[in-house]
Protein backbone atom coordinates (compact mmCIF):
# COMPACT_ATOMS: atom_id res chain seq x y z
CA UNK A 1 0.00 0.00 0.00
CA UNK A 2 1.51 3.21 -1.30
CA UNK A 3 1.61 5.48 1.63
CA UNK A 4 0.14 8.99 1.73
CA UNK A 5 3.17 10.90 0.96
CA UNK A 6 3.83 8.76 -2.09
CA UNK A 7 0.43 9.34 -3.26
CA UNK A 8 0.53 12.71 -3.05
CA UNK A 9 3.92 12.93 -4.78
CA UNK A 10 2.48 11.86 -8.00
CA UNK A 11 -0.63 14.33 -7.12
CA UNK A 12 2.02 16.94 -7.80
CA UNK A 13 3.16 15.33 -10.69
CA UNK A 14 2.33 16.44 -14.52
CA UNK A 15 0.35 14.12 -16.34
CA UNK A 16 3.59 14.23 -18.74
CA UNK A 17 5.75 12.99 -15.67
CA UNK A 18 3.42 10.55 -14.89
CA UNK A 19 3.74 9.11 -18.45
CA UNK A 20 7.09 8.92 -18.51
CA UNK A 21 7.55 6.88 -15.10
CA UNK A 22 4.65 4.62 -16.69
CA UNK A 23 6.32 4.04 -19.56
CA UNK A 24 9.63 3.24 -17.86
CA UNK A 25 8.28 1.51 -14.72
CA UNK A 26 6.71 -0.54 -18.02
CA UNK A 27 10.30 -1.89 -19.53
CA UNK A 28 11.66 -2.77 -15.99
CA UNK A 29 9.25 -4.69 -15.63
CA UNK A 30 8.94 -6.69 -18.69
CA UNK A 31 11.96 -8.66 -18.17
CA UNK A 32 10.16 -10.17 -15.18
CA UNK A 33 6.45 -10.14 -15.24
CA UNK A 34 3.82 -11.70 -17.68
CA UNK A 35 1.66 -9.51 -19.82
CA UNK A 36 -1.61 -8.41 -18.45
CA UNK A 37 -3.56 -8.91 -21.48
CA UNK A 38 -5.55 -12.28 -20.66
CA UNK A 39 -7.05 -10.66 -17.86
CA UNK A 40 -8.05 -7.50 -19.37
CA UNK A 41 -9.28 -9.79 -22.56
CA UNK A 42 -11.46 -11.86 -20.02
CA UNK A 43 -12.74 -8.30 -18.20
CA UNK A 44 -14.07 -6.50 -21.82
CA UNK A 45 -15.38 -10.39 -22.83
CA UNK A 46 -17.63 -10.12 -19.71
CA UNK A 47 -19.36 -6.60 -20.67
CA UNK A 48 -20.82 -8.04 -24.15
CA UNK A 49 -17.56 -8.69 -26.49
CA UNK A 50 -17.44 -12.05 -27.82
CA UNK A 51 -16.24 -14.88 -26.08
CA UNK A 52 -14.03 -16.39 -28.48
CA UNK A 53 -12.68 -13.45 -30.56
CA UNK A 54 -11.24 -14.50 -34.00
CA UNK A 55 -7.73 -16.10 -33.51
CA UNK A 56 -4.52 -14.58 -34.38
CA UNK A 57 -1.86 -16.34 -36.25
CA UNK A 58 0.37 -17.69 -33.28
CA UNK A 59 2.96 -19.55 -35.86
CA UNK A 60 3.11 -16.78 -38.11
CA UNK A 61 4.37 -14.71 -35.02
CA UNK A 62 6.47 -17.20 -33.68
CA UNK A 63 8.30 -17.76 -37.04
CA UNK A 64 8.92 -14.17 -37.10
CA UNK A 65 10.59 -14.24 -33.97
CA UNK A 66 12.90 -17.24 -34.93
CA UNK A 67 13.90 -15.61 -38.29
CA UNK A 68 14.51 -12.63 -36.32
CA UNK A 69 16.60 -14.25 -33.28
CA UNK A 70 18.77 -16.21 -35.98
CA UNK A 71 19.50 -12.91 -38.14
CA UNK A 72 20.79 -11.60 -34.76
CA UNK A 73 17.76 -8.56 -35.21
CA UNK A 74 16.43 -9.27 -31.40
CA UNK A 75 19.02 -7.37 -29.44
CA UNK A 76 15.94 -4.98 -28.86
CA UNK A 77 13.33 -6.29 -28.03
CA UNK A 78 9.91 -4.01 -28.47
CA UNK A 79 8.68 -2.10 -25.52
CA UNK A 80 5.41 -0.57 -24.49
CA UNK A 81 6.96 2.72 -25.92
CA UNK A 82 7.65 1.43 -29.06
CA UNK A 83 4.30 0.17 -29.36
CA UNK A 84 2.86 3.11 -27.95
CA UNK A 85 4.94 5.18 -30.67
CA UNK A 86 4.56 3.11 -33.67
CA UNK A 87 0.70 3.30 -33.69
CA UNK A 88 0.61 7.07 -33.20
CA UNK A 89 2.69 6.97 -35.88
CA UNK A 90 0.46 5.35 -37.97
CA UNK A 91 -2.02 7.38 -36.86
CA UNK A 92 -0.42 10.71 -37.98
CA UNK A 93 0.87 9.43 -41.15
CA UNK A 94 -2.95 8.26 -42.33
CA UNK A 95 -4.49 11.47 -40.61
CA UNK A 96 -6.65 9.73 -38.32
CA UNK A 97 -7.61 11.34 -34.83
CA UNK A 98 -6.68 9.20 -32.37
CA UNK A 99 -6.79 9.52 -28.03
CA UNK A 100 -5.04 6.83 -25.92
CA UNK A 101 -6.91 5.58 -23.07
CA UNK A 102 -7.28 1.88 -21.34
CA UNK A 103 -3.91 1.43 -18.96
CA UNK A 104 -1.93 3.81 -20.11
CA UNK A 105 -4.27 6.55 -19.20
CA UNK A 106 -5.49 5.25 -16.23
CA UNK A 107 -1.63 6.02 -15.27
CA UNK A 108 -1.54 9.18 -16.96
CA UNK A 109 -4.37 10.35 -14.49
CA UNK A 110 -3.92 8.57 -12.10
CA UNK A 111 -0.74 6.23 -10.06
CA UNK A 112 2.16 5.17 -12.15
CA UNK A 113 2.67 1.28 -12.44
CA UNK A 114 3.68 -1.14 -15.23
CA UNK A 115 1.08 -1.78 -18.07
CA UNK A 116 1.64 -4.27 -20.98
CA UNK A 117 -1.06 -3.16 -23.30
CA UNK A 118 -1.86 -0.27 -25.69
CA UNK A 119 -5.41 1.13 -26.00
CA UNK A 120 -7.05 3.79 -28.78
CA UNK A 121 -9.53 5.38 -29.72
CA UNK A 122 -10.21 6.09 -33.46
CA UNK A 123 -12.41 8.02 -35.69
CA UNK A 124 -11.71 6.33 -39.03
CA UNK A 125 -14.18 4.91 -42.07
CA UNK A 126 -14.01 1.28 -43.30
CA UNK A 127 -11.21 2.30 -46.10
CA UNK A 128 -9.04 4.15 -43.61
CA UNK A 129 -9.45 1.23 -41.16
CA UNK A 130 -8.40 -1.14 -43.61
CA UNK A 131 -4.88 1.36 -44.48
CA UNK A 132 -4.87 1.02 -40.73
CA UNK A 133 -4.24 -2.33 -40.90
CA UNK A 134 -2.11 -2.64 -43.68
CA UNK A 135 0.23 0.24 -42.33
CA UNK A 136 0.27 -1.79 -38.99
CA UNK A 137 1.05 -4.94 -41.14
CA UNK A 138 3.74 -3.31 -42.48
CA UNK A 139 5.94 -3.24 -39.24
CA UNK A 140 4.81 -6.13 -37.39
CA UNK A 141 1.60 -5.77 -36.34
CA UNK A 142 -1.14 -9.04 -36.99
CA UNK A 143 -4.42 -8.60 -37.67
CA UNK A 144 -6.87 -11.36 -37.04
CA UNK A 145 -8.45 -12.46 -40.65
CA UNK A 146 -12.23 -11.59 -39.75
CA UNK A 147 -11.33 -7.90 -38.62
CA UNK A 148 -9.75 -7.73 -42.05
CA UNK A 149 -12.68 -8.48 -43.46
CA UNK A 150 -14.89 -6.58 -41.03
CA UNK A 151 -15.56 -8.55 -38.05
CA UNK A 152 -16.17 -6.30 -35.17
CA UNK A 153 -15.87 -7.08 -31.15
CA UNK A 154 -18.84 -4.86 -29.67
CA UNK A 155 -18.28 -3.67 -25.95
CA UNK A 156 -21.29 -2.10 -25.39
CA UNK A 157 -22.59 -0.50 -28.52
CA UNK A 158 -18.72 0.87 -29.49
CA UNK A 159 -16.96 -1.23 -32.00
CA UNK A 160 -13.79 -3.37 -31.00
CA UNK A 161 -10.62 -4.64 -33.26
CA UNK A 162 -7.68 -6.00 -31.82
CA UNK A 163 -3.93 -6.11 -32.99
CA UNK A 164 -0.70 -8.32 -31.33
CA UNK A 165 2.76 -7.58 -31.99
CA UNK A 166 5.28 -10.82 -30.77
CA UNK A 167 7.99 -9.44 -28.90
CA UNK A 168 9.24 -12.71 -27.90
CA UNK A 169 8.11 -16.33 -28.11
CA UNK A 170 5.61 -16.73 -25.61
CA UNK A 171 5.08 -12.83 -25.15
CA UNK A 172 3.03 -10.56 -27.10
CA UNK A 173 2.13 -6.45 -26.66
CA UNK A 174 -1.75 -5.90 -27.32
CA UNK A 175 -3.20 -3.20 -28.91
CA UNK A 176 -7.38 -2.69 -28.42
CA UNK A 177 -8.41 -0.13 -30.71
CA UNK A 178 -12.05 1.52 -30.11
CA UNK A 179 -13.31 2.64 -34.11
CA UNK A 180 -15.61 6.31 -32.87
CA UNK A 181 -19.24 5.04 -33.69
CA UNK A 182 -21.33 6.48 -30.85
CA UNK A 183 -22.50 10.00 -29.41
CA UNK A 184 -20.21 9.53 -26.08
CA UNK A 185 -17.15 8.11 -27.99
CA UNK A 186 -17.83 11.61 -30.38
CA UNK A 187 -17.78 13.61 -26.69
CA UNK A 188 -14.15 11.53 -25.67
CA UNK A 189 -12.53 12.68 -29.34
CA UNK A 190 -13.84 16.41 -28.67
CA UNK A 191 -12.24 16.84 -25.03
CA UNK A 192 -9.08 14.83 -25.85
CA UNK A 193 -6.39 16.41 -24.04
CA UNK A 194 -2.34 16.45 -25.79
CA UNK A 195 0.15 15.36 -23.32
CA UNK A 196 3.96 16.11 -23.60
CA UNK A 197 6.25 13.02 -24.51
CA UNK A 198 9.93 13.68 -25.27
CA UNK A 199 9.30 16.33 -28.48
CA UNK A 200 5.73 15.36 -29.23
CA UNK A 201 2.42 15.48 -28.19
CA UNK A 202 0.45 12.33 -27.40
CA UNK A 203 -3.31 12.59 -27.33
CA UNK A 204 -5.22 11.03 -24.06
CA UNK A 205 -9.03 11.19 -23.33
CA UNK A 206 -9.78 13.41 -20.60
CA UNK A 207 -9.91 11.68 -16.70
CA UNK A 208 -13.87 12.23 -16.91
CA UNK A 209 -14.31 10.14 -20.06
CA UNK A 210 -11.95 7.70 -18.63
CA UNK A 211 -13.95 7.36 -15.54
CA UNK A 212 -16.77 6.20 -17.53
CA UNK A 213 -14.98 4.01 -19.93
CA UNK A 214 -14.28 1.92 -16.87
CA UNK A 215 -17.49 2.23 -15.39
CA UNK A 216 -19.14 1.29 -18.42
CA UNK A 217 -16.34 -1.74 -18.89
CA UNK A 218 -17.28 -2.67 -15.28
CA UNK A 219 -14.25 -2.15 -14.09
CA UNK A 220 -15.02 0.21 -11.26
CA UNK A 221 -11.31 0.99 -10.16
CA UNK A 222 -11.17 4.09 -10.73
CA UNK A 223 -10.23 5.43 -7.03
CA UNK A 224 -6.67 6.49 -8.00
CA UNK A 225 -7.83 8.71 -11.13
CA UNK A 226 -10.17 10.29 -8.56
CA UNK A 227 -7.68 10.87 -5.89
CA UNK A 228 -4.89 12.09 -8.03
CA UNK A 229 -7.18 14.60 -10.36
CA UNK A 230 -8.85 15.53 -7.24
CA UNK A 231 -11.35 18.58 -9.27
CA UNK A 232 -13.34 16.78 -11.58
CA UNK A 233 -16.30 17.89 -13.82
CA UNK A 234 -18.84 15.97 -12.14
CA UNK A 235 -22.10 17.73 -13.99
CA UNK A 236 -20.32 16.01 -17.28
CA UNK A 237 -19.83 12.67 -15.71
CA UNK A 238 -23.42 12.80 -14.43
CA UNK A 239 -24.58 13.48 -17.69
CA UNK A 240 -22.95 10.59 -19.73
CA UNK A 241 -23.59 7.95 -16.77
CA UNK A 242 -26.95 8.93 -16.99
CA UNK A 243 -27.54 8.41 -20.87
CA UNK A 244 -25.17 5.21 -20.68
CA UNK A 245 -27.19 3.86 -17.34
CA UNK A 246 -24.05 3.87 -15.20
CA UNK A 247 -25.40 6.33 -12.64
CA UNK A 248 -25.24 3.60 -10.05
CA UNK A 249 -22.31 3.25 -10.53
CA UNK A 250 -20.42 6.19 -10.99
CA UNK A 251 -21.99 7.18 -7.81
CA UNK A 252 -20.59 4.20 -5.74
CA UNK A 253 -16.78 5.30 -7.58
CA UNK A 254 -17.61 8.68 -5.92
CA UNK A 255 -18.47 7.52 -2.73
CA UNK A 256 -15.69 5.06 -2.25
CA UNK A 257 -13.17 7.85 -3.43
CA UNK A 258 -14.31 10.07 -0.47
Amino acid sequence: MLSPETLESYRRMTASERLRLTIDLSRSAWSVEPGESGACNKAIHETGTRKQPPQFNDKRGIAQIRKSQRSGLMAMIKTVEDVLLEMVGVCERLALSYAILGGLAVRVHGIPRPTYDVDFEVTVTDQQLIDFFEASEKIGYEVAAPYRKGWRDVVRGMPLVKLKTYVEIGRTIDVDVFVNDTPFQASMMERRLPVAFDDQHLWFVTPEDLILMKLLANRPRVADVIFVQGQLDESYMRHWAHQLDITDRLNTALATSN
